[in-house]
């Protein structure tokens, strides 16, 4: 084993390793000036390195290591610092690397541990973040190679002072930091000494630091002579000229330094467009150029009134780290006085429902809007304003939504269009000496007849300030309107309407004659019925009408609760809500939208579904996927066989047993005089015409009686109130039949040809209702006017009668196997 001296080498912080620590033995042929095996050295440092190898005596032994310092991070061997101007400390990475000299150290990871700045310059290199240096992997055999890339040291290196003749270019310096380090491979830690790092600083060329101002002022004279300005902005009037000036201002120049251009371009804004390229001007030191203005003096024509006309330069570059900037526009406003545009809104739309229980207030402006939005300056006339409240009944208009005309310019009759200008919301023209805006509207031939107006809600004079006053509010003297709008004061079906009205609406128009009305806000007075389901739980999507399944992934279940002036109320299941693994659910379980006493008027949708399952990511009920389960179609029916029947039939005329019709298409009726099991079941659509009613008899043991309607469709009409049975559509593929209708006929959509007064009775099926779609038609309740707005349209109540009967039908079918077990943990 050899053992070599310490080797310091001035220059790019090279290191000799003690062969003797490296635990290897072997020797190679070695020829002195043999070039690296594995690659090229990467920069000087790993150069320094292999040249220490082979020219330096005593040193061909062991392993060389190269430190360099560096701040580009995109190459791991990039040497040197290179700073701005005016840059005091930089972040640097400290890196390394190992050659394996005539018997390096074979297949080792080698590292400088205990790495620490040292000597005069040393205090220039502080928070290293560690003081291990990871120099990469040798070879096996390390001879002639380099090791591969290691890690580094990340430090601050103070530049000051450093490389600072810059002025006319970069400047490079470079400095010796002394850097302590122990070499560790192999688990051994070899000799610890101080080695000299060259460090070169590159400093950029400091930047001519300009900076630039521009100005654009605006010069009205009057056809007398008055003149006002050059300022910001004025205000003109038809036959004033106008005058434009611009400027450009260099500040901060540096001495010596070269000429430096800026280009301009002049343009027109707001009430004209143009563009047009000015001249460029030369700057070489700090002054003030006057710019030409190139589109000349302006006379104000008459249709100029109501414009604001603006010019404005752009200068690029304006500075020397800027592009291109503009200049404040100076702006000549040409006066039209004032002009008024009324508007109102419900519910931030023109026509929006609003649902029994519900009420719309001034107080919120997403709810009632009412503003007038004066696009010009302060009004100087005293401005009349009303509002007013209208409705159309339920029934006299056709479609309200195209009811009223937004074509056309603004009353360019008197039927009243309604059209819009100036880009602000649609209004009316109207002239009326007196009455009101809301009986000039029902005067109109369009509206004759169709419009009851209702009452003022608020009524007042003022000068309008410019921008938007809102009419609920006292602010700039208005008398604000606390008027909400109740559904409940209103029949279903009911539009209910609110417009502005405001005079002298423009410097030409002063009369209060004249009037600009606001397009109508209005809602549409709307029900939500609601389902109620008793005594079991819904599920959707899990395919247990077929043997071929129809489940559904993305089954849902739909019924959004409504937030009301005294509660929270929807449909509702009283038990669980399953949905299948793609399925959402919107509405609640455990019957927490029912309206019960001290319900929150505003509910979490957690607290709402405490026993909702989901697989989805709303906050509740994520329970993974629900399967398919087989239903009482898949299942074997052994009630025995009653026949067949004819197309009308009274249940209580059919034995006990399966009445099978084929295909054929039934209707049923009537109550089951004596307890029995009566299933009906057909390939074609049983319609339910009168109530299905389960007599008054014991319902124990043998006595349980129950009806079960299996047809492809089912179809309930409106006068049936009660149905005592099982209802069982199936479908015949996965998008045909399969549909029970809980009034009068099945629809696409299931609401088509409803409304408030089209199957208005409420529902009660006792019994399991099973179907691919079951369209929910009945419109009772969800108003005060039918016993309350938790009144449900339908109750699908899962009776204990239905428990009882498959207890006993379960019991009778043969024997109850265990499939499967599974130990839980007692319940405290």
């Amino acid at each position: 084993m050899r053992v070599l001296p310490r080797v310091y080498v001035i220059g790019f912080g090279i290191t000799l390793f003690l062969a003797s620590l490296l635990n290897s033995s072997t020797a190679y042929a070695y020829t002195v000036g043999d070039l690296p095996l594995n690659r090229s050295w990467y920069n000087n440092a790993e150069y320094s390195a292999w040249y220490k190898c082979n020219y330096e005596s005593g040193t061909q032994f062991g392993t060389r290591g190269a430190i360099w310092f560096t701040n580009s991070w995109g190459w791991y061997y990039s040497m040197g610092v290179t700073v701005d101007d005016g840059t005091n400390s930089v972040a640097v990475n400290i890196n390394g690397s190992a050659y394996g000299c005539r018997d390096g150290a074979d297949g080792q990871h080698i590292y400088a541990t205990d790495v620490a700045p040292s000597g005069t310059e040393g205090w220039r290199l502080t928070l290293l973040s560690s003081t291990t240096l990871d120099r990469g992997s040798l070879p096996s055999p390390a001879q002639r190679n380099y090791s591969d890339e290691g890690g580094s040291i990340g430090a601050t290196l103070d530049v000051s002072g450093l490389a600072t003749n810059n002025a006319s270019a970069d400047d490079s310096q470079t400095i010796i930091i002394d850097i302590y380090r122990c070499f560790y491979a192999n688990g051994t830690t070899g000799t610890c000494y101080t080695d000299p790092v060259p460090v070169t600083v590159t400093r950029r060329k400091k930047p001519n630091p300009w900076t630039s101002t521009s100005t654009t002022q605006v010069k009205v004279t009057s056809p007398v002579g008055a003149v006002v300005g050059p300022t910001q902005n004025v205000t003109a009037y038809p036959g004033d000229r106008l005058d434009w000036y611009h400027s450009v201002t260099v500040s901060n120049f540096a001495a010596g330094s070269g000429a430096i251009e800026i280009s301009t371009s002049q343009h027109r804004r707001n009430g004209w467009f143009q563009d047009q390229v000015g001249p460029t001007l030369t700057f070489s030191g700090n002054s003030t150029q006057d710019v030409a203005d190139v589109y000349g003096q302006y006379t104000v024509q008459a249709s100029d009134v109501g414009k604001v006309l603006c010019e404005t330069m752009v200068r690029n570059p304006s500075s020397y780290v800027s592009g291109a900037v503009d200049n404040p526009p100076a702006c000549a406003t040409i006066r039209s006085n004032y002009s008024l545009y009324p508007q109102s809104m419900l519910n931030n739309q023109a026509l929006s429902t609003l649902f029994t229980g519900q009420s719309l207030s001034p107080s919120n402006p997403a709810q009632i809007l009412e503003q007038v939005i004066n696009i010009g300056p302060a009004s100087d006339v005293d401005n009349q304003y009303a509002v007013y409240d209208f409705k159309i009944p339920s029934g006299s208009v056709g479609n309200v939504a195209s009811f009223f005309q937004t074509t056309g310019t603004p009353g360019a009759n008197v039927g009243g269009v309604f059209g819009s200008s100036n880009g602000q919301p649609a209004f009316t023209i109207a002239n009326y000496a007196s009455g009101s805006g809301c009986s000039w509207l029902a005067s109109q031939p369009a509206y004759s007849g169709k419009i009851v107006c209702i009452g003022t809600t608020t009524s007042g004079t003022v000068k309008f300030p410019a921008g938007v006053t809102s009419l609920t509010s006292s602010a700039s003297g208005i008398t604000a309107d606390t008027t909400s709008i109740k559904a409940d004061d209103y029949a279903i079906g009911d539009t209910v309407c609110r417009i502005v009205a405001v005079s002298g609406y423009d410097y030409l128009h002063t009369s209060s004659s004249d009037h600009r009305i606001s397009y109508p806000g209005c809602v549409t007075i709307g029900k939500r019925p609601l389902v109620q389901v008793w005594g079991g739980d819904i599920r959707v999507g899990a395919g247990a009408l077929s043997t071929s399944g129809y489940a559904s992934s993305n089954s849902s279940i739909i019924a959004q609760p409504r937030v009301t002036d005294d509660g929270t109320y929807g449909s509702w299941g009283e038990y669980g809500l399953l949905v299948p693994l793609n399925g959402q659910i919107d509405s609640a379980s455990a019957a927490t939208t029912s309206g019960k006493t001290g319900a929150a008027i505003s509910q979490s949708a957690s607290s709402r579904n405490v026993l909702s399952f989901a697989n989805t990511t709303i906050p509740y009920g994520r329970w993974g996927a629900t399967g398919a389960f087989p239903g009482i179609v898949n299942s074997p029916v052994l009630l025995g066989t009653a026949g067949a029947a004819g197309p009308a039939i009274n249940v209580d005329t059919l034995p006990s047993g399966i009445t099978n019709a084929g295909a054929s298409n039934l209707t049923l009726q009537g109550t089951l005089s004596s307890p029995r099991t009566v299933v009906i079941r057909t390939t074609g659509t049983v319609t339910i015409s009168g109530n299905l009613v389960l007599g008054a008899y014991p319902a124990s043991g043998a006595n349980v009686a129950q009806i079960v309607v299996i047809a492809q469709n089912i179809i309930i009409q409106p006068s049936v109130t009660k149905v005592d049975a099982w209802l069982i559509a199936q479908p015949s593929s996965a998008t045909t039949g399969g549909t029970i209708s809980t009034c009068d006929v099945a629809q696409n959509p299931y609401y088509l040809g409803l409304s408030a007064s089209v199957c208005n009775t409420q529902l009660q099926v006792n019994g399991p209702v099973m179907a691919r779609e079951l369209q929910l038609r009945r419109t009772y309740g969800a108003e005060k006017n039918t016993g309350g707005v938790n009144y449900p349209a339908e109750i699908l109540n899962f009776r204990p009668d239905a428990f009882l009967w498959e207890l006993n039908y379960g019991e009778s079918q043969g024997d109850l196997t265990t499939v499967s077990t599974r130990e839980l943990p007692p319940r405290y």
